[in-house]
This record gives C-alpha cells, structure tokens and sequence, in this order.
C-alpha cells in the first residue's frame, strides 16, 4: 500500500513538472542567457532538462514505476543530445528575430526590401533552421561551409557564440575569427560585434603594448651632441696634420 502511495505520488510530480516545462520551455532558454554567459553551458543545462522530461514521460507511460527505476536515463550526454539541444536553442532565437522572414520563406514570397537576409537567399531546411542560400549548392564544401547558420547580431547567442571561439582559436584577431565562424553560422553584421567583443576581451587589451615615441627634445640633443663630436674630430685631425 505505501509503495503504491509513492508511485502515485511520483507519478503526480513527475505530471505537473513535465506540464511545467512544456508550456514554460521558452522563458526557461530565456533565463538560461540572462545567468549564464557560457553557449557551451547554456547547451549542457537544457539538454538535461530535454532529458528530465523524457524521463518523466517513461515514468507516466510505466504505471507505478518509482522515480529511481531502471527507466530513467543516468548516463552522460550523448553528442546527439546536445546537437539536438543546440537546434532548439537556435531555432527558438531565430524564431523571435526572423519572425517575418520565416513566414516569406514558408510561403515561397519574397523578402522585404529592408530585410537583412535578402541577399543571403535564405531557405528552411529539414531541422526547422533558416540558412544561406547561393550559389555553393554544387561545391564540393561540407554542408554547413555551403549553407551556413544564420543568426542576428542583436541576440546574447552570437556574442558568446563568438567570444567562445575567441579563446579556443587562441585569442584569434577579426579576419580570422570572422573565417572560422562562417564555416558554420553566418551573423548578420558579424563584422562590427566581432571586433567590439575583441575590444572588451581584457587579454587582447593587455598585450596591446603602446607605441614608444621619443620626445623632440631627446632627440634634438642626441643630434647636436653627435654634430658636436663630429666638429671635435675633425678639428684634431686639422691639427695632428698641421703638426
């Protein structure tokens, strides 16, 4: 009796928890970029909770199972967990800023005339993701090289997405970070939010040594000392001749 009592219990939590996160899945990644200034991290926490609810819905479908039972998953992220996470992420923050692009793509119009992506001849693909078109279709480049993810300038996803590959590409300058972040997301304006995050980056401003000017005073005297001693010179050479 108790541990039907507990089932039942676990069963009722399981049920409000999982409703809980299916209608508030969007403020959750919202919050996620307010306290947290890692991609990587922001990736890993909602991946676990994508995993809680499937966990949640394996305890609802096995009546009276426990919490602890052999149905949940334990182990660690799997790279496909996160690949799916990090599409959900993307997706839901093109969603609030292409909102009016997606709905032209959708129905095969054309794009504004002031859009930021009329040029990039963006489509959907088969993820939900809004990517570049062009010319690259036949290329012999890998997927994302060809089509590369876009994403707006005005989200925190992009400053972090480039601060991260900042420091693993070694504190890379602008040409070099803006290369290696088109062979897989394309930000709108990329140009401009790539150096202002290298301007904030306190490594980069630290190695950044000033120039060592010489003052006109210094170098006035160092010149007339070395005229002085020339003049010197030649005047003992005059005499030792004469002599």
């Amino acid at each position: 009796m108790r541990l039907q009592m507990c089932g039942v219990k676990a069963e009722q939590k399981s049920d409000s928890i999982f409703n809980l996160f299916t209608h508030t899945l969007n403020d959750v990644i919202h919050d996620l970029f307010e306290h947290y200034s890692s991609i990587t991290k922001i990736i890993r926490i909602l991946a676990y909770c994508q995993r809680f609810i499937k966990n949640c819905k394996k305890i609802k479908s096995s009546q009276g199972s426990l919490i602890g039972s052999s149905h949940s998953n334990t182990t660690p992220l799997t790279f496909s967990e996160t690949k799916t996470t990090e599409v959900t992420i993307i997706r839901w923050v093109q969603g609030i800023h292409f909102q009016e692009e997606i709905k032209n793509i959708k129905k095969q119009t054309f794009l504004p005339p002031k859009s930021a992506l009329r040029s990039l001849h963006p489509f959907i693909e088969e993820h939900g993701l809004v990517r570049v078109g062009g010319r690259l279709q036949n290329s012999q480049l890998r997927f994302n090289s060809k089509h590369p993810i876009i994403l707006p300038s005005q989200h925190t996803i992009s400053e972090l997405l480039i601060k991260e590959q900042h420091i693993a590409h070694l504190h890379a300058g602008p040409t070099l970070l803006a290369h290696v972040l088109r062979q897989s997301h394309w930000i709108v304006g990329g140009r401009t939010l790539i150096n202002k995050c290298i301007r904030k980056c306190l490594k980069c401003n630290n190695l950044k040594y000033p120039p060592l000017h010489t003052t006109d005073g210094q170098s006035a005297k160092t010149s007339c000392y070395a005229r002085e001693t020339f003049l010197q010179l030649r005047y003992r050479l005059c005499w030792s001749c004469t002599d």
